[in-house]
């Protein structure tokens, strides 16, 4: 569904694809049923695992179709879970497929399971490498502009650049958690964030762990009001910095983006540099590959199965 979108769109583009396969209920879809799931009595986790696996084919599909219309070397891929997959009511269920103990579950399991999974991948650096560091979503956008060479000095950002080592490693939940490399900070229990040891179970105490903590809690606090104003007072109204053009927002219909797209392909005309263009103004869909069983080319077979099976059928019917 994604193709028609993608071959139409001027080159250099910002593009941003939602996985929506691998959500809740994760229904135990028996034509998806290929990967070998755990047995708990929790169907929601099993289904869970096969969702998972089937985005995980999916997206070696989409890089197999951009390899064929020549995108893949030529773009930046930024791959992100936006929250976890689970509720927490359901992780002492699954507590024994991650080696801990049901019984010894508690939060701070909870809030280490909030790591969610973030790569960057560029063609043509190298076998790239696996970056120990502490960060929220609101990093990624300093993240990638740095990676792609804009200066960012001007700009009003809350996050950090993941790479740069002056990276302020302190992360923090909506909720007011505060997770460090030290310290996993929930309410008034501190976890040393390694090895899951409570450090303390009340910050009434004068100590030196408490100051600490108790100024990282204030740190946190004070970027989520930080947030507050900014959302809840729309203060990006009053950002009108030197040589900022506001975006017009009338210039963008969503209600119908194929056409549109269709418009600026026929606009560009031969100075076009999408992947139509430079397939001759033949589409690519075509060269998308998919197994995916719920995919109407791939019911073929089984459809003509069932017609099949039910003509013997009636034969069967007619002659006794």
């Amino acid at each position: 569904e994604s193709a028609q979108y993608l071959e139409k769109m001027e080159q250099p583009f910002y593009s941003k694809f939602i996985t929506v396969s691998n959500h809740f209920p994760f229904p135990d879809d028996e034509l998806n049923t290929v990967f070998d799931i755990p047995d708990t009595t929790d169907q929601t986790i099993n289904g869970y695992f096969n969702t998972v696996h089937y985005a995980d084919q999916a997206l070696e599909e989409f890089f197999q179709y951009l390899k064929e219309i020549d995108l893949y070397d030529n773009t930046m891929f930024v791959l992100y879970g936006d929250h976890y997959g689970i509720s927490n009511s359901r992780n002492r269920t699954l507590a024994p497929l991650l080696g801990k103990s049901p019984t010894l579950w508690n939060d701070y399991q909870n809030t280490m399971l909030q790591r969610v999974p973030f790569i960057i991948h560029i063609p043509g650096i190298g076998s790239g490498e696996i970056k120990d560091t502490f960060g929220g979503q609101v990093d990624v956008l300093p993240t990638v502009l740095h990676l792609l060479g804009v200066e960012t000095e001007s700009y009003v950002q809350m996050g950090q650049d993941l790479l740069s080592d002056e990276h302020d490693q302190t992360v923090v939940f909506r909720n007011g958690t505060v997770v460090t490399p030290d310290y996993t900070i929930l309410d008034s229990y501190v976890y040393d964030t390694k090895s899951g040891r409570t450090l303390a179970t009340t910050l009434d105490v004068e100590t030196d762990l408490t100051k600490e903590v108790l100024a990282l809690k204030e740190v946190g606090q004070t970027q989520l009001n930080m947030s507050d104003q900014v959302l809840n007072g729309d203060l990006l109204r009053f950002y009108s910095p030197a040589n900022f053009t506001p975006a017009d927002k009338e210039s963008v219909n969503y209600l119908d983006s194929p056409g549109q797209l269709l418009n600026d392909y026929l606009e560009a005309g031969e100075d076009s540099t999408s992947v139509l263009k430079k397939n001759k103004d033949e589409s690519t869909v075509p060269l998308y590959q998919t197994d995916a069983p719920e995919f109407p080319a791939n019911q073929v077979e089984t459809e003509e199965t069932d017609v099949e099976e039910s003509a013997d059928d009636t034969q069967t019917q007619e002659m006794e």
